[in-house]
């Protein structure tokens, strides 16, 4: 008779842990869910009240990014390898 209720008390303990990292899993998503969703929120509200700052960053990200393009392009045409373009665009020195 004890070894059946120790049994039993064992597969009871394990359904539970079981349905506990269930529970677990779901409230993870959620709070990832709810993070998204606030981080959308806050960009769409920065969007709304502060125009002028969100041209600005458009306008640096995409001249930063244009540069980059332009002189991985020349490094390219000039008959370079892609690690020395990435070391003339990043300022690196490349290690062999």
């Amino acid at each position: 008779m004890s070894v059946l209720w120790h049994r039993m008390k064992a597969e009871a303990i394990q359904l539970r842990d079981e349905k506990r990292s269930k529970q677990d899993a779901m409230k993870s998503w959620l709070c990832a869910l709810y993070l998204a969703a606030a981080l959308l929120m806050l960009g769409c509200t920065i969007a709304r009240c502060y125009p002028d700052a969100l041209h600005a960053v458009r306008v640096s990200a995409g001249g930063r990014a244009a540069q980059a393009f332009s002189a991985l392009t020349d490094a390219l045409e000039r008959g370079g390898s892609v690690r020395e373009a990435f070391a003339d665009i990043t300022g690196n020195e490349t290690q062999d």
